[in-house]
C-alpha cells in the first residue's frame, strides 16, 4: 500500500461500520429479528461482537423478536419464531472446527429452519480438517436462503467455491460502536504520566509465533481474564444459571435486554481499564479492533492460523496507518517504539507508522 493511501483513522472507521449496510439490505424492517448464538461468557471480543450487532440493529430499525443463547434455545423446532421472522446467527472466529459446539448449534438451526431467511453474521473460517468443512457446506447449502457474511479476504475464498454468491465480504460486527464505545469511555489526558505500554497477548490454542523482543515483556503479558472486573464473571455464572433453568423447564424469563445492558456496563469498564494505555501490543484480533475504537496505536502480533493478518490484509485502507509484527527485525523495531512511548503522542505514532507500512506494501 503507498504511503496516504489509506483513509485518516477517524473517517476509515465510520467508512467500515457503514458498509454493514449491504446486511441492512437483505433485513426488510417490516420483518423481525431472531438474534442466536449471543453469547454468555467473558472473552471481551465476543462480547464487543454481540453489542455492536444490537448496535446495528437498532441503528437500522430493525427490531427482535426473541434473542438465544447455546444453553437455552428450545428444543428441536420449537423456537416461537413468526412466519418471515429472519435468523441472525452471531459472528466471529469460530466457524470451524476448532469450537465444534458451536459450530453443531449453528448448523442445527440452519437445519431446522429451511422457511426462514438466515444470515450468518460476519466469520473467520478455520478448519483442521478440510473434510469437515466440505461435509458443512453440503449440509447449509440445502438452506434455500442463507447468506453468508465473512470478515476477512482469506475466508471468503475459503467460502466461496462451496456457497459461491452466498457469500459476502463485510467487517466485524465490533465496528458499529465507533466512536459510541470512545466516548463512552474516554479518560482524562494521560500526558506526562509513566503509564505503560499494554501487552494484550493470547494464552489459549491460537497463540501465535513468538518473537524474542517482544517475549521480553511478558511478565506484563494480560489477557481478557487479567482484564475483566470480578463483576464480568458473576454476572455469567448467573446468567448461565438462568439459561439453564430456562431450557431445563421449558419457559423464557426474557432477561435478554437486562443481559445486554449489563454487559454494555461491563465491556465499558473493560474499555475504560484498557484505554489508560497509551500505546498497545496485541495477539487478539478484539484486542486489536478495540484498539482502533478507542483510538490507541496498535501494534499487532498474528495468532496461530493468520486471523489479525488476514483482518488487516483486508481491511488495511480503512484502518491504516496500522503496524504488523511479523518478523524478528520488525518486533525489535516496534519494540523500541513501544519502549519509548510512555505518552505516545499522535504526531509521533503517525511518523513511525508512515515510516514502517509492514501491511500490503
Amino acid at each position: 500500500m503507498d504511503k496516504g493511501e489509506g483513509l485518516p483513522r477517524n473517517a476509515g472507521m465510520t467508512a467500515l461500520a457503514a458498509r454493514h449496510a449491504e446486511i441492512a439490505a437483505l433485513m426488510p424492517r417490516d420483518q423481525k429479528i431472531i438474534f442466536l448464538d449471543y453469547p454468555l461468557g467473558k472473552n471481551v471480543g465476543d462480547l464487543l461482537i454481540m453489542l455492536g450487532t444490537l448496535y446495528f440493529f437498532k441503528t437500522h430499525g430493525l427490531s427482535i423478536r426473541l434473542s438465544r443463547n447455546l444453553r437455552n434455545t428450545e428444543p428441536r423446532g420449537r423456537l416461537p419464531i413468526g412466519e418471515g421472522d429472519t435468523i441472525v446467527l452471531q459472528g466471529g472466529g469460530n466457524f470451524g472446527d476448532l469450537y465444534p459446539h458451536i459450530q453443531n448449534y449453528r448448523e442445527r438451526i440452519i437445519d431446522e429452519y429451511p422457511d426462514h431467511r438466515i444470515l450468518i453474521f460476519p466469520q473467520t473460517i478455520f478448519y483442521q480438517n478440510k473434510e469437515l468443512f466440505a461435509r458443512a457446506a453440503e449440509r447449509i447449502n440445502r438452506h434455500p436462503d442463507l447468506t453468508f457474511f465473512v470478515r476477512d479476504t482469506v475466508s471468503a475464498e475459503m467460502a466461496r467455491p462451496y456457497f459461491g454468491e452466498r457469500v459476502r465480504l463485510v467487517p466485524d460486527m465490533a465496528h458499529q460502536l465507533w466512536p459510541a464505545l470512545r466516548e463512552a469511555t474516554l479518560s482524562p489526558d494521560n500526558e506526562g504520566d509513566r503509564i505503560p505500554p499494554l501487552f494484550f497477548m493470547r494464552d489459549d490454542e491460537e497463540a501465535g509465533k513468538s518473537y524474542p523482543a517482544v517475549d521480553v515483556y511478558r511478565d506484563a503479558f494480560v489477557d481478557w481474564a487479567d482484564v475483566n472486573a470480578n463483576s464480568l464473571r458473576i454476572w455469567k455464572r448467573l446468567f448461565e444459571g438462568l439459561a439453564v433453568a430456562e431450557n431445563r423447564f421449558g419457559f423464557s424469563l426474557h432477561s435478554e435486554r437486562l443481559y445486554f445492558d449489563i454487559i454494555r456496563r461491563e465491556v465499558e469498564r473493560v474499555a475504560r481499564r484498557m484505554g489508560r494505555h497509551p500505546v498497545w501490543v496485541t495477539s487478539r484480533l478484539h484486542g486489536f479492533i478495540m484498539g482502533l475504537l478507542l483510538g490507541k496505536p496498535v501494534f499487532a502480533v498474528d495468532n496461530s492460523y493468520g486471523k489479525l493478518s488476514s483482518y488487516i490484509s483486508t481491511w488495511q485502507n480503512e484502518i491504516s496507518p496500522v503496524v504488523l509484527i511479523a518478523s524478528d527485525a520488525e518486533a525489535i523495531s516496534a519494540m523500541k517504539f513501544v519502549n519509548g512511548a510512555r505518552t505516545t503522542r499522535k504526531a509521533l505514532w503517525t511518523s513511525y507508522s508512515d515510516a514502517h507500512q509492514m501491511v500490503g506494501g
